[in-house]
């Protein structure tokens, strides 16, 4: 109450109005009081007078009952409360009863016969009553404070409504709605209506209308802009989710381009120790036929035919592990199912596919894995990871950079919580804007060289929303760059789960 705009309103008005009319009543009593005191002084004067004529005459002629019927006389005035004459030796003539009336003063005349020249008789003192004219003046005062008070209560109330109406409750509703625009649950078709009249009060609603009329243009116009952004963002995301796919697909391509390339040397020279061991079984059939077959040559067809035989062999195991490796990453990059992997076998297998496409790039891969380092995860998505950064260090490591142990390795650790994998190269490494940017999408290095810009980003996606866990990228300039994966030992892998915009 007390910080309320009517309170305060209220306490300086009444305060001033208790300014001014004390202000005023005080001028008012010091006129009244200058006023009663001249007809004091007046009435004084006559009533010396008076008796400074009659009294001397009365006394020169001892006529002392003259003299108490003319001071009984003034007595009767309420101004006189008491007289007394004495003469010259100081003895009581006359004297009328004492009162014990307050306010009183003493007026003391001297006698003369007839003129202050002549002879002094005695004197005669007069004891002036004031307490009539305060008790008029004080309930002039007391009326002049219960008029202060009618008019202050009156004020007040008048004051009290007329604020009320015309500024308390316009204020009230002019904050219940911006309080309802704050906690957003203002209805902007709604306007404020107050009193057409040129008050501060119209002003200010008139110009808090216009304010609303724009929240609510801006409010229709963000909407419509929101609309449009989600609807480019989910075109972004369906365009980034096909980029992806085809990443994926792309990978995948050039997997089974590479494994086709390497199973094609074998497989050649298969066809040719198979055409060879057809080659001596037929010379051998014909010798038997002509009968011309001798031991010797006999025993140098069957060295012939078991090197042929050897040599296909190993050749067809060289295809049949390929194939393997081949089909497991494929298979795993295809169809999102968790499963319990070692660690150390997916990452050869992985790199086993990947061989044929980097076999002349003259760089030495190491991996320093234990063989007991088991995860449960969505090994197509892992795949997927470390393809990509495998790849992407093949790619851009060594690209321009001339060193001659070039070298990439793969290392990984494990505690009680999480599996820690790094893929390292002594490349010429990045500088702090790069490593900045690497996870960003479509931020490439090789854009006129075929790149998309999204393979670290899938990495970046598969890790932290796939597989619940971090990746960093730590990077120095012709010193090589380390990614550092950190996954949870059970993968918060979501097969169903889109992979968006960082």
């Amino acid at each position: 109450m007390k910080n309320s705009l009517v309170y305060k309103l209220l306490i300086i008005s009444l305060v001033s109005i208790f300014i001014i009319y004390s202000i005023a009543n005080f001028y008012s009593y010091l006129k009244i009081n200058k006023l009663f005191t001249q007809l004091e002084q007046e009435q004084i004067l006559i009533l010396e007078n008076r008796l400074t004529k009659v009294v001397p005459i009365s006394l020169w002629y001892y006529d002392y009952d003259q003299i108490q019927e003319a001071i009984d006389s003034e007595i009767k005035s309420s101004l006189v409360s008491y007289i007394e004459v004495r003469d010259l030796d100081n003895t009581e003539i006359a004297k009328t009863t004492p009162t014990t009336a307050d306010g009183l003063y003493n007026i003391q005349l001297p006698l003369f016969y007839k003129d202050k020249t002549d002879k002094k008789l005695g004197h005669v003192l007069i004891k002036i009553d004031t307490s009539s004219k305060n008790k008029l003046i004080n309930e002039l005062i007391e009326g002049f404070i219960v008029q202060l008070l009618i008019t202050m209560l009156l004020i007040s109330l008048l004051l009290y409504a007329y604020s009320r109406k015309f500024i308390v409750l316009p204020l009230e509703k002019l904050e219940l709605s911006m309080k309802q625009i704050a906690d957003d649950t203002a209805d902007l078709t709604q306007r404020l209506e107050f009193s057409k009249n040129n008050t501060e009060i119209s002003r200010v609603s008139s110009t808090f209308n216009r304010i609303i009329a724009k929240i609510e243009n801006l409010m229709i116009a963000s909407e419509k802009k929101n609309n449009e952004l989600s609807a480019a963002i989910e075109e972004l995301n369906r365009m980034q989710s096909m980029l992806i796919e085809s990443e994926k697909m792309a990978s995948l391509g050039s997997l089974v381009a590479g494994v086709a390339h390497e199973i094609n040397t074998p497989v050649g020279i298969g066809i040719t120790a198979t055409s060879m061991l057809i080659d001596e079984t037929t010379k051998i059939k014909a010798s038997m036929e002509n009968k011309t077959l001798s031991s010797s040559s006999l025993i140098d067809a069957f060295k012939n035919i078991e090197k042929a035989a050897e040599l296909t062999l190993n050749h067809l195991f060289r295809v049949s592990s390929l194939i393997s490796n081949f089909k497991q990453v494929a298979v795993d990059q295809s169809i999102d199912n968790e499963r319990e992997i070692c660690l150390k076998q997916y990452v050869d297998e992985i790199h086993s596919s990947l061989l044929p496409r980097f076999k002349t790039s003259a760089v030495k891969f190491t991996t320093d894995i234990n063989e007991n380092i088991f995860l449960k995860i969505n090994a197509g998505q892992l795949a997927q990871v470390l393809t990509n950064l495998i790849i992407n260090a093949y790619i851009h490591a060594f690209d321009e950079y001339e060193i001659d142990n070039r070298e990439i390795s793969i290392q990984a650790s494990q505690n009680e919580i999480n599996t820690i994998i790094n893929i390292k190269d002594n490349g010429k490494g990045m500088d702090q804007k790069a490593v900045k940017t690497v996870f960003e999408p479509f931020y490439t290095t090789k854009r006129n060289k075929g790149g998309t810009g999204l393979g670290t980003h899938i990495v970046f996606n598969i890790v932290h929303h796939k597989f619940g866990g971090i990746v960093i990228c730590e990077s120095v300039v012709a010193v090589g760059t380390n990614f550092i994966i950190t996954i949870p030992r059970v993968s918060n892998s979501s097969p169903t789960q889109n992979v968006v915009f960082s």
